[in-house]
């Protein structure tokens, strides 16, 4: 996170993946790009948290995933 402290661009946001849309930081911004990297299979309710994601992207905007969960899981992951 130093490396990109100066980058008005970029920014870091910490807070619950369930309320993504009431996170204040994320309210007043145009959100391009969601990172999000091996930690989907903790959440309580991933549906809910794709909800999330689409509420404060942008159209067009990119939303990246990756996380390891058994193969069984994907099936509801994608419905």
């Amino acid at each position: 996170r130093d490396i990109y402290k100066n980058n008005k661009k970029l920014a870091f946001v910490n807070g619950d993946s369930m309320k993504l849309s009431k996170i204040k930081e994320l309210q007043t911004e145009k959100i391009d790009i969601v990172i999000n990297v091996e930690s989907g299979h903790c959440y309580p309710d991933f549906k809910r948290f794709v909800e999330e994601v689409e509420k404060i992207l942008t159209p067009g905007g990119c939303f990246a995933y990756s996380d390891f969960r058994p193969t069984h899981e994907w099936e509801k992951v994608e419905e």
